[in-house]
C-alpha cells in the first residue's frame, strides 16, 4: 500500500471513529443525561477500534500503474469489499453522512449541516 493510500485510510477511519464516537455520544446523551467518557475510556472500546481498523488493513486494496480499466480487471473488485467493512463497522457514520461512489470505487462522504442555507466549510 502506497504512502498516500495508508495516510488517506487513517483519516478515513479517524473521521468515521469520530462520527460514530459523537453520534452515539450524542444519542445516550439526549436519551439518558450520561456521556460516555467512561465507555472510550475502556479496554473494550480500543479492542473494538482495534478490530475495526485491522478488519480494513487486511482488505488487499493495493493499486497498481499497470491496472486495466474497472470492469476489466479484477483486481478492482476488492474495493467492494472494503466499501461493505467501512458501512458494517461504521453504520452510523453510514446514516449521518451521505456517501458518494466517485469513479465507481472512490468514496465521498458529505456531512449536511443543520442548515442548508449556510455555506460549506471547507
Amino acid at each position: 500500500m502506497s504512502q498516500w493510500k495508508a495516510l488517506g485510510l487513517i483519516a478515513l477511519l479517524t473521521v468515521a471513529m469520530t462520527l460514530r464516537r459523537r453520534s452515539f455520544t450524542r444519542i445516550v446523551t439526549r436519551n439518558s443525561g450520561e456521556t460516555l467518557g467512561n465507555e472510550y475510556d475502556q479496554d473494550e472500546f480500543t479492542e473494538r477500534a482495534a478490530e475495526w481498523l485491522g478488519g480494513a488493513v487486511r482488505i488487499p486494496t493495493e493499486t497498481y500503474d499497470e491496472m486495466g480499466p474497472i470492469g476489466v480487471d479484477e483486481r478492482w473488485e476488492i474495493f467492494g469489499q472494503f466499501h461493505d467493512h467501512l458501512a458494517e463497522s461504521f453504520p452510523l457514520t453510514h446514516e449521518t453522512l451521505t456517501p458518494t461512489k466517485v469513479n465507481t470505487y472512490g468514496l465521498l462522504y458529505e456531512w449536511k449541516g443543520s442548515d442548508v442555507s449556510l455555506k460549506p466549510l471547507f
